[in-house]
């Protein structure tokens, strides 16, 4: 069963999210590794990729993805097919956007082309998250393998040139 979540109701809990974010003192960073979180829709294709792929890469970056909303529908047959040809495996773990995460990154990515930026500004001057917007835009069902492609290489694209 398919559940409907109005958008201004989950930009409210996040708004309230990063609002009980600013009570807490930022936690240290480890001024040799930097903290990046992926976020997008559903945690269950773009940010995971983006996750898996920087985390191949770079081993002095610690990474974690997250959706605005926790799972969506699963995987397509042609969407897991075309991510073990890349060599990706995204777990079945759906991870949701949390204060905690909010706090831990030093870097937040926005895949989605859905998910305004505000909701992770923070007004205290102390706390400097810098954050990029990427608007790559999700898969769906009936998506060609090209059109699944072209997501992942995007995504790929994208996290060679960070």
């Amino acid at each position: 069963a398919l559940i409907v979540i109005p958008l201004y109701f989950i930009i409210n809990i996040v708004y309230t999210l990063v609002k009980l974010a600013k009570k807490n003192k930022p936690k240290k960073v480890n001024k040799n590794k930097i903290n990046i979180l992926f976020v997008c829709k559903h945690n269950v294709l773009r940010s995971k990729i983006a996750e898996a792929y920087l985390r191949k890469l770079d081993k002095k970056i610690n990474v974690k993805s997250t959706g605005l909303i926790a799972g969506g529908s699963p995987l397509y047959d042609n969407e897991k097919r075309i991510l073990k040809s890349y060599g990706f495996n995204p777990s079945k773990k759906f991870n949701c956007l949390s204060k905690s995460l909010i706090d831990w990154a030093d870097m937040i990515i926005i895949i989605a082309n859905d998910i305004p930026k505000k909701i992770f500004k923070r007004k205290n001057p102390k706390v400097k998250k810098i954050i990029r917007i990427w608007r790559i835009k999700d898969s769906f069902a009936g998506a060609s393998d090209k059109q699944i492609e072209k997501i992942i290489t995007k995504i790929i694209s994208r996290v060679n040139n960070l």
